[in-house]
């Protein structure tokens, strides 16, 4: 079939063969009918079943059918497939037989819907006939085929061509998952894309840079990027939801990639803004082997695809230049060139040429991005900030141990310290009582502003330190007991009451200095 542009109702197709295909038909039927003079759009719409005069005849059984479209309306057959089969088996018997097996005249329940036929359904989703009905010879369900061919053939939608429904999604700004959810709810594909999105409370609140968003999926539709994708790469490289999300942020960001841009799978490369899923997309576009673009790459230690790919393109081989052709040596030699005459040849005739001509005049330089190798790079930095953070948590954790083993040293160095001081306090209180009640047994009526003042001074040493309120009780029970007594108080009781004075002052200040070193050392641990 000729390889010349064909525009059918104002679209462009790069062949017949595509421009058949897309409309179910016959390749080789379409340019039969073409060659026999017949217009393009009657060529078209006789295989779309309009009967017109000059039909092919067909014979099935004996029994003479004007046309194929004649033949499939008597036998209740669908026309579609039976044309399909015609065309692939050649065999009037056998297709019918295939038909018979493989179709049905009843309608076809879709998700839902009902649709007439196979053509239906596949304008409808925008996948090509001739594979549906080839996925359906594979014993797939009428879902699992269109299901099929949606992931991984292109799709024509309103008029343009989307190399995937991830590509078609992307363009519409919805998630893949989403789309496929309507479907299944019965909706039709335009509806699917379109639907508006439908804010929902449901998940755990999570926050992220500062803002806090309802659900994981609240952010992630706010950073236009898949729920899905970051729950694959989070089970894959064993992180947390938002670990994830911020490595795959990052990587729209230094991509190039606009909040707004849907960011659904982890391309191979992007180049001048278009994403390439997989090696074997980017490849066959370029029109080379993929595994030669691995091999190359890893047989030469590179690490960046577009690193490899100018290498590739650098890359020369020897060839011969005769007249009127260029030819590779092994040629020559299957053409009988003796050893002699290419030894010749090669000191006279030997030329450079590409290795690979299909990867001349193409730019890997500009807006090319090998995003592999850039997540990559993010996400051992990434690792590499959380391992820090991790350090940095472990030695504070650490530090605290460490402070509060060494508290714990602290008071017990001090404890010791601590009730020897104890034993002072309760002497000099013990000391200032036995003042009291002295004072009380000589002067019962005299001495009650002199017993008042000790009172308060045991009150505040008892409130100063926490003491028990046991020691209040005892002085005015003392006192009140040295107010019975006969017996007057000796001489010597102004020596007492200052021996129990220094004794109380001294009490009071090694207590303030033993607390003022403890705050201090406390203060230097922490």
């Amino acid at each position: 079939m000729n390889k010349r542009k064909v525009i059918y109702n104002g679209k462009e197709f790069e062949s017949l063969k595509e421009l058949a295909e897309q409309y179910g038909l016959s390749p080789k039927l379409l340019t039969g009918r073409l060659s026999e003079g017949w217009t393009l759009e009657k060529a078209i719409k006789t295989e779309l079943g309009e009967v017109i005069t000059n039909a092919t005849p067909v014979t099935y059984q004996n029994v003479k059918y004007k046309s194929i479209k004649h033949m499939a309306d008597t036998m209740n057959l669908p026309y579609w497939s039976l044309a399909y089969y015609l065309s692939k088996i050649k065999d009037i018997d056998n297709a019918v037989e295939q038909c018979r097996l493989n179709s049905s005249k009843a309608p076809l329940i879709l998700w839902g819907n009902q649709y007439d036929s196979l053509v239906e359904i596949s304008m409808a989703f925008g996948v090509r006939y001739s594979s549906l009905v080839k996925e359906l010879g594979d014993n797939k369900s009428l879902q699992e085929a269109v299901q099929y061919l949606l992931s991984v053939e292109p799709i024509e939608f309103e008029g343009r061509q989307y190399a995937t429904i991830t590509e078609l999604c992307m363009d519409y700004k919805v998630q893949p998952v989403n789309v496929y959810k309507r479907l299944k709810q019965g909706m039709q594909l335009d509806q699917a894309l379109r639907q508006p999105l439908r804010i929902t409370s449901k998940g755990d609140r999570i926050t992220y840079e500062g803002v806090m968003y309802q659900s994981k999926t609240a952010l992630c539709r706010e950073y236009g990027i898949s729920v899905m994708c970051v729950n694959q790469n989070a089970r894959l490289n064993k992180s947390s939801f938002i670990e994830t999300f911020q490595l795959l942020h990052q990587l729209k960001e230094h991509a190039g990639m606009t909040k707004a841009g849907q960011l659904n799978f982890i391309p191979r490369c992007i180049i001048r803004g278009t994403l390439y899923k997989t090696n074997n997309v980017l490849a066959n576009e370029l029109g080379i082997s993929p595994e030669l673009i691995k091999a190359y790459k890893r047989h030469h230690g590179f690490t960046n695809l577009f690193d490899s790919l100018k290498a590739m393109q650098a890359e020369k081989k020897a060839v011969c230049q005769l007249s009127t052709e260029v030819v590779t040596w092994e040629e020559l030699k299957r053409r009988g060139y003796t050893k002699s005459l290419i030894d010749g040849l090669k000191s006279s005739h030997q030329i450079l040429v590409p290795m690979y001509s299909q990867l001349q005049g193409k730019d890997f330089d500009t807006d090319c991005i090998d995003t592999l190798e850039l997540y990559d790079q993010l996400r051992e930095r990434l690792q590499t900030q959380l391992d820090e953070q991790d350090v940095e948590r472990i030695a504070k954790e650490a530090e605290d141990v460490e402070t509060e083993y060494i508290l714990d040293k602290l008071w017990d160095a001090q404890e010791p310290q601590d009730h020897k001081g104890q034993i002072i306090i309760s002497d000099c209180i013990a000391g200032l009582t036995q003042c009291a009640a002295e004072l009380a047994r000589g002067d019962p009526g005299g001495s009650a502003d002199k017993v008042l003042r000790l009172r308060q001074h045991v009150a505040a040493i008892i409130d100063r330190l926490g003491m028990k309120n046991t020691y209040l009780g005892n002085f005015d029970a003392k006192v009140e007991t040295a107010k019975q007594a006969d017996e007057l108080l000796a001489a010597t009781l102004q020596q007492q009451l200052a021996a129990v004075h220094e004794l109380y002052h001294y009490g009071m200040e090694m207590v303030t200095a033993q607390g003022r070193a403890l705050k201090n050392s406390i203060k230097e641990i922490r």
